[in-house]
């Protein structure tokens, strides 16, 4: 959230900050009670029904697991 606040800031928008829990801001995005938030293209279903920015931050993501019980990850969009 700091990183799109400190962008609005800088091209003159305020920004205000609402808690949504689970999946209820992306219903709340849909019905149209948001104006944006975070979120990776591939986390979401249909995509094409949003407006997308060019990426803000590079990220990459680590599974972290015991030795002792490892587990098998395929990612959804490979």
């Amino acid at each position: 959230m700091e990183v799109m606040e400190t962008i609005s800031n800088r091209i003159g928008y305020h920004m205000n900050t609402v808690h949504f829990p689970g999946k209820t801001k992306s219903a709340a995005a849909g019905r149209g009670e948001v104006d944006a938030y975070a979120k990776a293209k591939e986390w979401v279903k249909n995509p094409c029904l949003y407006s997308w920015t060019d990426p803000i931050v590079t990220t990459t993501d680590v599974l972290v697991f015991l030795k002792k019980k490892p587990i098998q990850f395929r990612p959804q969009w490979t």
